[in-house]
């Protein structure tokens, strides 16, 4: 259908896709049901099942339109372009191995390859996985700090059945990743677990708790926004990639401007887009956000042979895709391998924090229109949130924390 009707597909654009596809699955295979499942119909008579031969013509059951042409196609390929999809993750507490299986030599800081076995001397397992992060707050040389602390996944029961474990637990830790003395731990929400792919929000850019880093001391991130741009760029971008899928496959391809319409002049230009994105759109707020190596390589990108700037662009449309964790390599245009990682420093003393009545006086005093789907409202169950769109059609929701987590 998508093809046959011409309706863009990109993986690598962003993952609005996944969306679309179920949605002209529902569309597509209702048709299918109405014609053929639903109902009898005479195995006799002439029909097709051919989606082309189908869809090009109204549809019908004795007398019942099911698909017209003329009413439904135009609706459908309405609804299909519509980028204001909320795409969601499943946050979860993480299950499976406990560590790297790996053994490492003796040091500071391991589990034990055997109970009692010491460390210092017969080595053991280190990275042990956060199964769940939780909020403390402490003090630290005379100062109030909060931090994400990771809970690791073969202390997990033992934590949430025991309080005095899990504030020893917490202070450990804390205290295992500095010289300071952390006293008057207080673990926040009432102990609430923060799930793996928990949603928050940095000044307004979305991004998933992804992981721990560093031994705990940042918290990886993946990002949570949709890069969306007019259509003639979604559909360079599915160009440009068939393009790459086809060199990967035979490095003897050369691109043929009037057969595949890729240009270096079109790169450029794209390549400009996505600049401006990075610096006057949300993705300003990107943890990560490589601009300055962007605009500082522009000259550069434009003296890279064809194949070299489709490739960078391809990196650089990954890098703003939604999911996307890792870092990326910029020395094509004078960065460093391993730039932009997403992730922000445990401690979050320096962050601010304010009333959901705050936050929405704020957000009206802001230069963008607001669109809101509603208005402040509390649920039944006392949480309070407030949904609208940001001015590339994200569907946000900004609530109170629920307790009963």
């Amino acid at each position: 259908f998508r093809q046959e009707f011409g309706m863009l597909k990109s993986r690598t654009f962003n993952d609005l896709h996944h969306a679309k596809d179920a949605y002209l699955n529902a569309v597509v295979g209702n048709v299918y049901n109405e014609r053929f499942t639903k109902k009898w119909f005479n195995i006799n008579e002439k029909y097709t099942v051919n989606v082309e031969k189908m869809f090009k013509h109204d549809v019908k059951h004795g007398d019942e339109i099911i698909w017209s042409v003329t009413q439904d196609m135009p609706k459908v390929k309405a609804i299909f372009e519509k980028n204001n999809i909320h795409v969601t993750r499943y946050a979860m507490c993480k299950k499976g191995g406990l560590f790297d299986q790996m053994p490492v030599k003796a040091g500071d800081n391991l589990t034990p390859i055997k109970a009692g076995l010491d460390t210092q001397k017969y080595g053991g397992y280190n990275k042990a996985s956060a199964c769940f992060f939780i909020l403390a707050r402490y003090d630290k040389d005379k100062k109030k700090e909060v931090s994400f602390v990771p809970i690791e996944l073969m202390v997990r029961d033992k934590f949430i059945n025991d309080d005095d474990f899990a504030n020893e637990y917490v202070k450990d830790f804390l205290q295992s990743l500095g010289k300071s003395e952390i006293d008057n731990v207080e673990l926040l929400l009432d102990k609430r677990v923060i799930k793996i792919k928990t949603l928050i929000s940095l000044d307004g850019f979305l991004v998933w708790l992804n992981g721990k880093g560093n031994g705990g001391r940042i918290i990886l991130l993946s990002n949570a926004m949709t890069l969306k741009l007019p259509v003639e760029y979604e559909e360079y971008v599915k160009a440009l990639e068939n393009y790459s899928d086809k060199k990967a496959a035979n490095k003897n391809i050369m691109h043929d401007e009037t057969y595949d319409g890729l240009s270096t002049a079109k790169n450029i230009l794209l390549y400009d887009t996505l600049l401006d994105k990075m610096i006057n759109s949300i993705f300003k707020l990107m943890p990560g956000n490589q601009s300055e190596v962007f605009e500082q390589g522009r000259e550069k990108f434009s003296k890279l042979d064809f194949d070299e700037q489709v490739a960078l662009l391809l990196i650089i449309i990954g890098s703003m895709k939604t999911g996307r964790t890792g870092a990326i390599d910029l020395r094509r245009i004078g960065g460093k391998p391993g730039m932009g990682a997403m992730y922000i420093n445990a401690n979050i003393s320096a962050l601010k924090y304010e009333s959901i009545e705050g936050f929405i006086k704020k957000l009206e005093k802001s230069e963008f229109k607001i669109e809101y789907v509603n208005k402040l409202m509390t649920h039944s169950w006392g949480q309070q949130v407030v949904r609208f769109y940001d001015p590339d059609g994200n569907l946000i929701e900004v609530g109170t924390p629920m307790n009963y987590f």
